[in-house]
Parts: C-alpha cells; sequence; structure tokens
C-alpha cells in the first residue's frame, strides 16, 4: 500500500544562473571503419579548447585525444558504430551522430544521424559512397515503415524523432544484399536549463489519495486546454483491476480514490491518454512511452517546451520491496515496490543541480537532480509525453 503524505505545498525556488557556453559551429568530424576498429578525427580543431568523443551515440565519451590527428579505437566487435564528438562543456558544438557499419553488401552506405531541434525534428542523411549514376535506390527506415525511392548519392530524411533506427538501402532492381546499418538520432542538446510556464500544479488530495498517475495526466491535458477534472480521467479512462488482483503493468490497482490502493506504470498511462486523446475532435497528439531513456532526454523535452510524466518516489525516498499477489489472468506473481510515485517533470537547471517538478502530494516543488535521476532510474526509468502535432 502507498504511503500517504500530506504535506504542505512548497514555495518553487526561483533560480538565476550564467548561460551557457555557446559554440559558433557544431564541430564536423570524418571517420572511417577499418579492420579493427574506428578511426576519427576532427579537423579544424582549436589546441586551446578541450574536445570529447563518442562512439556509442553520445552515452559515453572519452577525452579527444588524437595521434598524428587522428584518435584510433581498436579490438571492437564488428556492428554500427555511432560517433559523434564536441567541445567539452559545449551541448550545442556536438555534432550530428554518424554511423559505420561493417556488412558484405557491396554497398558503401554510411548514415549521420540529424539531431532534433524540436520534437520531430531531427533526421537522417544517408549517403552512398559507391553510387551508380542512373540507379535507382530504395531507403527503407524500420523495416518499411517509412520508405524513400532516390536517384542521388545523398538522400535527407526529415521529420524524425530521438531514438535509434534501421536503415536498409538496395538497389531498386534487385541483386546483392542490402546495406543494413542501426543508426541514431540525438535528442535535443541540453542547453543548462528550462522551465515549462503555464501549468498550475494539481493535488490528488483529499479526492484520489493513491491517484497521482492519473493527477499528473490531468496536469498535462489541462495545460493543452483541456479543462477535465483529475476525477473524470480516474473514473472513466483509467483501467482499473480490482484490488490485488491483476498486474500494475497492465492496470491500476485498486482504486485510485481508495487510501488502500497501490497504483500504475507508464504503459497504462500511456494507454489512457490515448483514449482519452483519441476523442479530442480537431487537434492532433502524440502520446509517447519513453521508458527507458536517461534523464538527459527527459530535460530535451523541457526545453522543447512539454512537461514529463515521472515515476520516482514519494519525497525521493528510498525504495522498498512492497506487498506480492497474484496476477489472476496470467497466473504469475506480482511484486510490488514500495513509495511509487508519479510527477510531473517542468525543468531543470544543471547548474544548481535541481530539477523542478509539479508533485501531486506538495505543489511546484524542487528536488535534488541526482537523486531525482537515481530514483528515475531505480523506478525502470519510465516517462511519458504527451506532444500536440495539430498542424
Amino acid at each position: 500500500m502507498r504511503k500517504l503524505l500530506a504535506l504542505a505545498a512548497a514555495a518553487l525556488v526561483l533560480f538565476r544562473s550564467a548561460p551557457p557556453v555557446r559554440g559558433a559551429d557544431k564541430v564536423k568530424i570524418e571517420c572511417t571503419a577499418v579492420s579493427d576498429g574506428v578511426t576519427v578525427n576532427i579537423p579544424g580543431i582549436d589546441a586551446k579548447k578541450e574536445y570529447e568523443i563518442s562512439i556509442n551515440g553520445g552515452r559515453t565519451f572519452f577525452p579527444f585525444s588524437p595521434d598524428g590527428g587522428s584518435m584510433h579505437f581498436s579490438q571492437l566487435r564488428n556492428g554500427d558504430f555511432q560517433i559523434c564528438a564536441g567541445i567539452k562543456g559545449d551541448p550545442s558544438s556536438l555534432s550530428d551522430v554518424r554511423t559505420l557499419s561493417e556488412d558484405e553488401s557491396g554497398l558503401d552506405v554510411y548514415c549521420e544521424g540529424l539531431r532534433e531541434d524540436a520534437y520531430k525534428g531531427g533526421g537522417i542523411r544517408v549517403t552512398i559512397g559507391n553510387f551508380e549514376p542512373g540507379t535507382e535506390y530504395v531507403i527503407s527506415l524500420d523495416g518499411g515503415k517509412l520508405v524513400r525511392f532516390v536517384k542521388s548519392p545523398v538522400t535527407e530524411i526529415r521529420g524524425l524523432a530521438s531514438g535509434y533506427y534501421s536503415v536498409r538501402t538496395e538497389k531498386k532492381t534487385g541483386g546483392g544484399k542490402p546495406a543494413k546499418i542501426r543508426t541514431y538520432i540525438p535528442y535535443k542538446a541540453n542547453e543548462g536549463k528550462a522551465f515549462v510556464e503555464r501549468i498550475p500544479a494539481l493535488s490528488q488530495l483529499p479526492e484520489l489519495p493513491t491517484g497521482c498517475e492519473a493527477t499528473c495526466l490531468t496536469m498535462v491535458l489541462n495545460f493543452y486546454g483541456m479543462a477535465v477534472p483529475k476525477e473524470i480521467v480516474a473514473d472513466h479512462y483509467l483501467e482499473k483491476v480490482p484490488y490485488r488482483t491483476g498486474d500494475y503493468r497492465r492496470a491500476f490497482v485498486g482504486d485510485p480514490r481508495s487510501p488502500a490502493a497501490y497504483g500504475c506504470y507508464a504503459g497504462v498511462i500511456e494507454k489512457c491518454a490515448v483514449k482519452f486523446l483519441s476523442a479530442v475532435k480537431g487537434r492532433r497528439f502524440d502520446t509517447v512511452n519513453i521508458s527507458g531513456c536517461d534523464p538527459g532526454r527527459l530535460y530535451s523535452f523541457t526545453e522543447m517546451g512539454c512537461p514529463v510524466m515521472v515515476w520516482a518516489t514519494i519525497d525521493m525516498g528510498d525504495t522498498a520491496e512492497g506487498a506480492s499477489w497474484l496476477d489472476e489472468e496470467t497466473g504469475n506473481t506480482v511484486n510490488w515496490t514500495e513509495n511509487e510515485h508519479c510527477m510531473l517533470l517542468i525543468g531543470y537547471d544543471s547548474s544548481r543541480r535541481l530539477v523542478y517538478v509539479n508533485d501531486p502530494l506538495h505543489g511546484t516543488v524542487t528536488y535534488d537532480m541526482d537523486i531525482f535521476e537515481k530514483r528515475f532510474r531505480e523506478m525502470e526509468s519510465q516517462a511519458v509525453v504527451i506532444v500536440e502535432t495539430t498542424k
């Protein structure tokens, strides 16, 4: 059972910090796949600045220490390498991600992930090095979800959100193996701080003592101008199963109007949001379950003006092993994590190591960024964001 805390709402801490250092341009990189790894060069390097480089799409960086003008990564397993580089401390200088792949297709193909500057503002640039003039090629993403027929060596596919994509390139006439690459589009570069305005905090109390998830979703719907009460969301759109009879990954366990209920995870709120928004006439929304992302992706959405529903713990306290029961539908044992709590991330400040959230128990408050990220990961890095795509 959740622990219910009814403390007074904390005041929002106003923050000031120096603006981040901005680079004039993105760093350019040159890279080549060789027999035992990858060689990377940064042309026009400024000796007065420190550079860093990543071969996994920006998740891990190393100091760029060139030997003879380039840096070599050896003893790498065969596969796709997502390479990017930038000036240390300057996120705006980070290059787009170039993907190198070793295959047996006979096509000399490489891809670059073009960083998002807004939601679905990223793209992929596909270059066919041994392009044959007069030949038509087929480029398809993610098993054919998006297909392009091209007659040029360089093709850009825009309007894509951050994430991994499978890119397949082949001659339209067939013959030979297709070149297959798994490439990555980086999320919007974090500039150091952001704050989403116009999101009044809603309290889950007293009507929904265990309804933090439905309350957070209501805050987002209100943000987009839909004046729906949290009780309507909880009673009519949230899928529920009786107390200790089902899986919180499939439905809310119990009744959010009861202090004896448990809660639900991100997939349930995703379905709840889609159900509600599908009935909204004249407007279109994307409900995106970004669970599994790193914290930087959360902050990138706040920079794009979108609040993010995130799962952490009550008051950022420790997680604890909770009750267990049988899921009557599957017969599997369900194990609950005590202190589970959903809140709405509305901003962050890297210089002060703070995040700003609308907490359904406390109002608009700040939490320590490092503890927030730790709890976020402990709760399986769950997050849902809603973006309006109405043209």
